[in-house]
Formats: structure tokens, C-alpha cells, sequence
């Protein structure tokens, strides 16, 4: 059984789907009233998706659904915007053919991107800024027919403009927008499959209307950076399988900047916008010698004394975990990544999110549920603003297409209506009686049978009368 709490606008919060149809037990007269409404004869009921702290039950997500057409979409960012009005979302969809296409979610849809003129072929909106007081700029990784990726940057109401190479690089990967909007961070490489790849961290400031020529920052790749760019921070040129990353932070300082290492074999991945925290991974002896050498532990970083100190984070279920993002929400660090569960279900990644103690401290990581809470269905984290939402996707079954979705930790978001509800729901306060669904999205119907049953045995010359107190 999947005891996931939903529909607590129904009556309570402990309703659950119950395994079979036949769940649902008449102890006195059972009463089956049947219904076939539109959807649209639901209101939108919100829940708080998050009960307390400790709560072991999960957070559910909220799909963002898929253009008409298309197989399934991929976010990369997005801002700090509050769901749904505020929320845009920097991704990519892919609707057949050879290349994926920009697109951007925005007031509950997704919205193709303009690709420049010429030859680029398809490609991916990467990144947002949080700039209220303007349209979003957003970046891109565009693929040319001629081969390679390159990176753009488009704001509102102008052609997409593309960034320089340093000299003798040949492409542009990784590229992610600062949250002000002054400048992009990403990584520029030449090289091939036989004599290898060279990669070196880059960052493009805005100038007006344009934007300058890369600064060379460092060996490897930019991963992330503070909101004013600031402070970069990226793993180094030699990248094995979560060991030999060589993390490093880079900040700016006049004439140039000042490039400081961590420890060997870790990775980094995320910065808080203030640039207090970093989140990542260190490698650990893997348990199973035969099967792998090491496997990945999450940790984070702060300032301590001056420099930087690393403190590990609790795996999910004691296996591999990797922090991957984090924010600043109402002044506490939340960070969230992925782990995989040791519950007789070995290999399929859950999204977590490791929430601060009062003293500062982190326990064990809240699981963010996949669609439908199914517990075989993968799930992953993109990212977390600064309104607490978790940018993620999850699939749609086992081993099947995803979505991206998003998890409000502290917002309340608007219930939807939609397959994923269709089953036989009970609270087990009130085992016996109870609703079973379905809803057929295509034709925007539900199906909907409410079983219950008086708690005494009525008069033989009784009425049934639906919603009598004792019903």
C-alpha cells in the first residue's frame, strides 16, 4: 500500500489508495453513490505538501506537463519565482526528429523558444535570471548542423546573441545564467574522442546590450556561481565517476581573480546565492568491492575560520547520496540531491531534500515522492529557489518517460485533477467506506463511486438520504 496523504480537502488527511477495489468493506448497509462529472466541476483545493519537519510520509510533486505532441521535456533552471504565476522554467522538449528544442514553462505551459537564423539545428534553454524588474533573460546550448554546441543568450524582444570562444576552443558547453543577470557561467573545450577533450571554465559579462569575450577562470568546468557572479565554483579537467573532480572557487578580485582548491576527489555542484554554502559529493569505499570501488557520500561546505570546511550529510537509507543543489530559504540553508533506497529496491534514484535543525545541523533526508508516489518510478532534483521549490523531473511509471515536476516545500499548491488519482482511496480511520476513481485526461472526465454505509443497521422503512449525519 502507498500511503501518500492527498485529498485532505475531502475530509481529512489520511486518505490512501487501498491495494484492491474489494478494500473498501461493507459493516452494515453499503451505499455506492456513482458520479461522471467534467473536470473542470472540481474546484482547485490546496494542500500544504509538507506536514512537519519529520514528517517520513514524502512531499508530492506537481507535474508541469508537456507541450501537445511532444514525448517528454527536460528542465535546466529556473527562477525564484513563486508557483505558478510567478515560476519560469528553462528547459527543452523533445517532439520527434534529431534534435531537442528550447522551450521555456511559463503561466502553466510551455512555450517554444526562438532558435537564431542560420544553421542551428536544436538545443536547450539552460538557464533564467531572477530579475523582477525585467523580462527573463535566458541562456541557451544550441546545436549547429555543422556540428559542435555553442552558447546564446536571448532576452526579451531581441535575437538570441552568441558568445565567444576563447581562442583555439571550438564549443561551449554547461552554460548557466547568475541570478542578477549580469553575467554567464559555463566552460569552453577543444579536442576529440582519440587525443581526449580540454575544458576551461569561462564567465561572459553583460555589457548594455552585449556581452564581453570569456574570461578564462580555470581548469574543467563552471558548475555554478553566486547571484552577482561573483564567486564561481567548478570541477577540475579530470572527472571519474564522482572521484578525481578537483573542485575549486573562484573569486573575483581586482586585476583578475583568485582561484582556491578543495579537497581532491570531491565534487561540487551548487552555491548558495550569497555564496555561503557549498553542496557536492566525496567518494566513499564502495561495500561490495566486486561490484564498484567507490560510490558517492553528500556533503557541504561552509566558512570556518577562514576557509572552507567540509561536513558530510546523511545518505538516504545509509546508501549513496549526492547533495546537488541549495538555497537560502527565509535565512535557512535547504539542500536537496538524490540517493538510492536499500528498501528491497536497489538502483532507482529518489529525490531528497535535507532540511536544517534549529542548531544548524542536518539528519536524515526527506524523501521528495515521484508521480503518483510510485515507488518504483525514479525521481531527481534540477534545482531549489529561494521560495523553497524544488525543480526536478520523475517518471511516469518504471523505466518510462519523464516529466519534469516541481515540489513546493512551504507553498501551497493548487490540487490537480488528473490519472494519477485514479484508484480506490479509504482513510483507514474509517476502513469501509471510501471513493473509487478514475479519470480519463483525453476526455477531461472523472469517474467517481463514493462508498459508505450507516454505523447501526436502519429501520426497514428508513430513506437513504446522502450526506445525513451517521452516512
Amino acid at each position: 500500500m502507498h500511503a501518500i496523504t492527498v485529498f485532505s480537502a475531502m475530509g481529512g488527511n489520511g486518505f490512501v489508495p487501498a491495494d484492491a477495489r474489494c478494500r473498501l468493506v461493507a459493516i452494515s448497509v453499503l451505499w455506492c453513490f456513482i458520479f461522471l462529472l467534467p473536470v473542470s466541476a472540481f474546484a482547485a483545493q490546496a494542500l500544504n505538501q509538507l506536514q512537519t519537519l519529520d514528517d517520513s510520509s514524502g512531499i508530492l510533486p506537481v507535474s508541469l506537463g508537456k507541450p501537445t505532441g511532444c514525448f517528454f521535456t527536460n528542465a535546466y533552471g529556473f527562477n525564484s519565482g513563486s508557483y505558478p504565476e510567478e515560476l519560469v522554467v528553462a528547459g527543452a522538449t523533445y517532439c520527434g526528429g534529431d534534435y531537442q528544442l528550447p522551450f521555456k514553462w511559463s503561466g502553466g505551459h510551455w512555450i517554444p523558444l526562438e532558435l537564431p537564423e542560420g544553421n542551428v539545428v536544436g538545443g536547450q534553454a539552460t538557464g533564467v535570471d531572477d530579475n523582477p524588474e525585467a523580462p527573463p533573460t535566458i541562456t541557451y546550448q544550441l546545436y549547429e548542423s555543422g556540428g559542435g554546441n555553442y552558447a546564446y543568450v536571448l532576452s526579451e524582444g531581441a535575437l538570441p546573441i552568441k558568445l565567444e570562444l576563447l581562442p583555439d576552443m571550438i564549443g561551449s558547453e554547461m552554460t548557466r545564467l547568475t541570478a542578477e543577470g549580469g553575467h554567464v557561467i559555463g566552460d569552453n573545450w577543444n579536442g576529440d574522442w582519440d587525443s581526449g577533450y580540454n575544458y576551461r571554465a569561462v564567465r561572459w559579462s553583460r555589457d548594455g546590450e552585449s556581452w564581453s569575450a570569456p574570461e578564462d577562470l580555470a581548469p574543467g568546468r563552471a558548475i555554478a556561481a553566486s547571484e552577482d557572479g561573483s564567486i564561481v565554483i567548478g570541477n577540475g579537467e579530470v572527472w571519474e565517476w564522482f572521484r578525481d573532480a578537483q573542485p575549486w572557487i573562484w573569486t573575483s578580485a581586482p586585476g583578475g581573480g583568485e582561484l582556491t582548491w578543495l579537497e581532491s576527489w570531491a565534487a561540487v555542484y551548487d552555491i548558495t546565492h550569497d555564496g555561503s554554502m557549498i553542496v557536492g559529493s566525496r567518494p566513499q569505499p564502495c561495500s561490495n568491492p566486486d561490484k564498484c570501488d567507490f560510490l558517492p557520500a553528500p556533503v557541504y561546505w561552509v566558512i570556518e575560520e577562514g576557509a572552507w570546511v567540509m561536513h558530510d550529510l546523511q545518505a538516504l537509507d545509509d546508501v549513496d547520496s549526492i547533495a546537488t543543489s541549495v538555497a537560502m530559504v527565509d535565512g535557512s540553508a535547504i539542500i536537496v540531491g538524490y540517493g538510492y533506497t536499500n528498501n528491497g529496491q536497489g538502483g532507482i534514484r529518489r529525490a531528497v531534500v535535507w532540511l536544517p535543525a534549529p542548531d544548524g545541523s542536518y539528519g536524515a533526508p526527506l524523501r521528495l515522492e515521484s508521480l503518483g508516489a510510485n515507488f518504483e518510478s525514479m525521481a531527481s532534483p534540477v534545482d531549489i529557489n529561494r521560495n523553497g521549490v524544488v525543480l526536478g523531473w520523475s517518471e511516469l511509471e518504471p523505466w518510462g518517460a519523464t516529466n519534469d515536476v516541481i515540489w513546493s516545500l512551504f507553498e501551497r499548491l493548487p490540487f490537480q485533477i488528473n490519472g494519477w488519482i485514479t484508484d480506490a482511496w479509504y482513510n483507514p480511520v474509517t476502513s469501509g467506506q471510501g471513493f473509487s476513481i478514475h479519470v480519463w485526461e483525453k476526455t477531461q472526465t472523472v469517474f467517481l463511486a463514493w462508498f459508505t454505509y450507516e454505523t447501526e443497521r436502519p429501520d426497514g422503512g428508513v430513506s437513504a438520504e446522502l450526506g445525513e449525519p451517521g452516512h
